[in-house]
């Protein structure tokens, strides 16, 4: 699960410029140094497009900044079952079991109102 206190996906917005490019390579996307078979991949979002070919027959290796937002969405889509959006971490508690701390607790609110509370425990929290 994914808690974020932004009320929908966004990368960067403020930097979409008309034609400007990313400075890295497309094959540094989400996932293919770690699977390069990966769904989630740049390719796989090309596919899915119906944009793989003229991208390959543009000649550019470096996609637009654009264009790697429009992937980033489409990736944030296909996982937006494990995130809840418009919720705002505000505290994690430790779960402690005969003085051992065994899990966290993670609670989370709709930021500005007094929306339901979320409560989520876990073994593991990146920040």
């Amino acid at each position: 699960m994914f808690l974020e206190r932004k009320e929908s996906f966004g990368w960067h917005r403020g930097m979409l410029l008309d034609d400007a490019t990313m400075q890295v390579s497309f094959l540094k996307d989400l996932v293919t140094l770690r699977n390069p078979t990966s769904r989630l991949s740049f390719v796989s979002y090309l596919h899915a497009r119906e944009r793989l070919v003229d991208f390959i027959n543009h000649k550019v290796l470096y996609p637009s900044r654009a264009e790697f937002h429009d992937y980033l969405e489409w990736c944030a889509a296909q996982v937006e079952d494990l995130v809840r959006y418009g919720t705002e971490v505000t505290e994690v508690r430790p779960v402690t079991v005969d003085g051992v701390t065994e899990l966290l607790e993670i609670v989370g609110h709709a930021p500005g109102t007094d929306g339901e509370t979320v409560l989520c425990r876990t073994r593991n929290l990146v920040v």
